[in-house]
């Protein structure tokens, strides 16, 4: 029989509980619960406050080749790692476990990239519309709109966002590189809506995004959480940050931007790349089509 020890059922217990009083729903924290369950009862009667990296590596071993109960695949086992990551690093913050090895791993796990499709204006302002408060609606749209990546995103600082001349400045993107992305007015508004109620929290640290407490930055598993739970309350599926990047993309080309200005948004050294963001669907094609000048060589 599978059992999970006592205090490592405490803790779980414990951390489901705050979810909960921070206005989780109760579809993402059986979720949740469901997904570190499996993990404590891999654990056995080992205490979770002492997990090694090699503890997730045979747990997740164990997903992949079906010893506990079936297998699952690649992408699932990353998804399985990361809401582990996010308790682990639970534990982190309140001093429980010295540091969360989960958190090198879910960088390592390569899952084999395929094409989403873009989503809609529609959905967007769907997902705007479910945030949970002026942070959460914020990101979206900084992913949405300006494109930035999700690490982006978290090492935003407060600083960095300029309202008179609607430019974020990026860090450290992808390469190392830094730049600036642009954004739209209802982007601006929405940090400016982030933004004073942020000052309100006289937040103890310079990253743009925090905690509702203003105590600490928002981890990128974390931020990637707020994406999930803003589409699941959305009744959106398959939305991650990603695709919210490449919805950016179609956005921008859609409105008649160029694709080298599209790249420079995106922070992309190559142009191959940017070109593989943008959705061009058959409709857009037809449109297009009809706007080419004619020639009248057939009169």
């Amino acid at each position: 029989m599978i059992f999970i020890l006592e205090k490592n059922r405490t803790l779980l217990e414990r951390y489901l509980r705050e979810r909960r009083n921070r206005g989780y729903s109760e579809k993402t924290i059986g979720g949740y619960g469901k997904k570190v369950c499996r993990f404590l009862k891999f654990l056995g009667d080992k205490d979770v406050t002492g997990v090694k990296r090699e503890d997730l590596e045979g747990f997740l071993n164990s997903l992949r080749n079906g010893s506990s109960p079936k297998a699952i695949k690649l992408s699932s086992v990353k998804d399985y790692l990361k809401v582990v990551s996010v308790f682990l690093s639970w534990l982190e913050d309140n001093e429980l476990l010295p540091k969360n090895p989960a958190r090198k791993i879910v960088k390592e796990i390569r899952v084999e990239k395929t094409k989403r499709r873009a989503l809609t204006l529609k959905e967007v302002r769907k997902l705007v519309k479910a945030a949970r408060n002026p942070r959460d609606r914020a990101i979206i749209l900084t992913m949405a709109i300006a494109g930035l990546r999700l690490s982006e995103v978290s090492n935003l600082k407060h600083d960095d966002v300029n309202l008179e001349t609607l430019e974020i400045f990026v860090r450290q993107g992808k390469g190392r590189k830094d730049r600036i992305a642009i954004m739209d007015g209802e982007l601006a508004e929405a940090f400016k809506v982030w933004l004073m109620y942020r000052k309100s929290m006289k937040p103890k640290t310079d990253s743009l995004f925090t905690n509702l407490y203003g105590k600490k930055p928002l981890s990128p598993v974390r931020i990637y959480f707020v994406v999930k739970e803003t589409a699941e309350k959305a009744g959106i599926k398959n939305v991650f940050p990603h695709r919210l990047r490449h919805s950016a993309a179609t956005f921008m080309h859609d409105t008649g931007m160029d694709i080298l200005e599209i790249k420079e948004q995106l922070g992309h050294t190559d142009i191959k790349t940017t070109e593989g963001y943008i959705d061009i669907n058959e409709t857009k094609r037809k449109q297009g089509m009809n706007r080419m000048p004619s020639l009248n060589v057939l009169r």
